[in-house]
């Protein structure tokens, strides 16, 4: 086979499974919305934002072709944008040669059986399903087939790993622990830093592994970034998952409520 031929079947492929994960758009926001809360407004998006990418990685073949194969990558979906990291891993492994297995988080469940069933026709992809993400990455450790491993989580998480660092040809860490910031400069479109930020900390009651944490202020714009900030939020809809207006949902996952809980605690005495 010519190397032509061979990413045109990769492609199609890759064609194949984006096909699969947009006939599953309408399942993938409902289980989302029962695994997590998070709304089916929000996880349309995150199904489209796959679907888009997974049919654009013609372009990428430019990058790869030289390249060879590592053989397994491995990954741990975080319980966030699941289906958006099945694209860019899947993706990625189809058109290089790869295979992919991965494990998904326990919070989503409903979710994880979607998943399976949307590559359950593709060999090249192995969903490790009911499997203790513990036990899953201790194989990934222990098996020597899988020389690149994606992982996200808390620091903790990443430091297990990174004395395992050796198992792999590459190992890497997928916001373990960051506190993703943004920085505001005197020259900013005040409008639009504010609109981002806001939107970009509380998307999915700020469930995202890059959700911002923080934000740098150019103390000439505060007053106006934080006011357009704050404006923002107050005009974002907050409800039921199921209503496509709802760009907020309930926070389902336990140990992600404690963590919102002790914050708001904390946060008392600030000023807004």
């Amino acid at each position: 086979m010519t190397q032509n031929e061979k990413f045109k079947a990769r492609l199609e492929e890759i064609n194949r499974l984006a096909d699969a994960i947009e006939r599953q758009r309408s399942n993938l926001q409902e289980t989302a919305a029962l695994d997590a809360g998070f709304p089916v407004k929000i996880t349309g998006i995150e199904v489209d934002l796959a679907v888009d990418y997974l049919r654009t990685l013609e372009e990428e073949i430019p990058y790869v072709e030289n390249g060879k194969p590592y053989g397994t990558v491995a990954t741990i979906f975080a319980y966030d944008a699941p289906v958006v990291v099945l694209a860019k891993l899947g993706g990625s492994a189809l058109l290089t040669g790869n295979r992919l297995r991965f494990g998904v988080s326990s919070q989503t469940p409903k979710t994880a059986a979607i998943l399976a069933e949307i590559c359950e026709p593709f060999k090249t992809i192995d969903p490790m399903i009911g499997l203790d993400n513990r036990e899953f990455g201790k194989r990934c450790v222990e098996d020597d087939d899988i020389r690149v491993l994606f992982i996200s989580g808390a620091s903790a998480v990443g430091e297990v790993y990174r004395k395992q660092h050796r198992s792999f040809d590459k190992l890497f860490f997928a916001g373990p622990g960051g506190m993703p910031a943004a920085i505001v400069f005197k020259d900013a479109d005040v409008e639009a830093a504010g609109h981002f930020i806001a939107r970009r900390a509380f998307v999915n009651a700020g469930q995202y592994c890059t959700t911002l944490k923080k934000v740098y202020i150019h103390r000439s714009i505060y007053e106006a970034v934080r006011k357009k900030i704050l404006d923002t939020v107050q005009g974002m809809k907050v409800g039921d998952p199921f209503d496509p207006d709802i760009e907020i949902g309930p926070i389902l996952v336990e140990r992600t409520r404690k963590i919102v809980e002790n914050a708001l605690e904390k946060c008392q005495p600030a000023k807004l």
